[in-house]
């Protein structure tokens, strides 16, 4: 009988962690702009602005991509930038941009939303039933992301949009971005 049980609790947990886990790994990310531009990226100035709810994502995202990008031999730094767009295009126009080739900004495109999700997961056993419910914060927004050519004048050549809908304590969904960025630039050549 105890054998019995120990398996009914294992199905549920595992059952459970499965179902759940999904919620929080839920990105669409979609390429809306690529040009044909001649253009070798060895530096990416990384801007970032939005709430403070933003700023924790763009955060986690950029520490990631400036990882992923120092293993290609590329240098990044990245630099947030106030919610207050007159604030935010005076912080611009102060930081140093000299001797970066490009510059990557990451732009909510919605208010950021926390939702919680529920899950419940119901046995049926020989000898009894369970069930158990399990709750999970999600954070929610919408991400503009545009590569801008420093050249005598700034030129957006590459665009893309990211829904975000994940657990905002676990950094997968970061490391997946970042992934998915620095693939399409090496699709388009931007980057060797």
């Amino acid at each position: 009988m105890k054998p019995l049980i120990f398996i009914i609790l294992v199905i549920c947990t595992v059952e459970t962690y499965s179902q759940t886990s999904l919620f929080s790994k839920s990105i669409e990310f979609v390429e809306n702009r690529a040009d044909t531009i001649n253009i070798k990226l060895d530096s990416i100035l990384i801007i970032g602005m939005g709430t403070s709810v933003a700023r924790v994502f763009e955060g986690d995202l950029s520490s990631k991509l400036i990882k992923d990008l120092e293993e290609k031999k590329i240098f990044a730094a990245y630099s947030f930038l106030s919610n207050n767009a007159k604030r935010a295009k005076k912080q611009y126009d102060s930081l140093d941009k000299k001797g970066f080739k490009a510059i990557l900004v990451l732009h909510p495109k919605d208010t950021g939303v926390f939702d919680t999700k529920y899950n419940t997961s119901i046995f049926f056993g020989d000898y009894f039933n369970s069930s158990t419910t399990t709750a999970e914060i999600v954070y929610q927004q919408t991400f503009e992301i545009k590569i801008f050519a420093v050249v005598p004048e700034l030129r957006l050549f590459w665009k893309a949009t990211i829904d975000v809908d994940c657990d905002p304590s676990k950094a997968v969904i970061a490391k997946r971005i970042a992934r998915k960025i620095i693939k399409e630039l090496e699709i388009h050549k931007y980057l060797d």
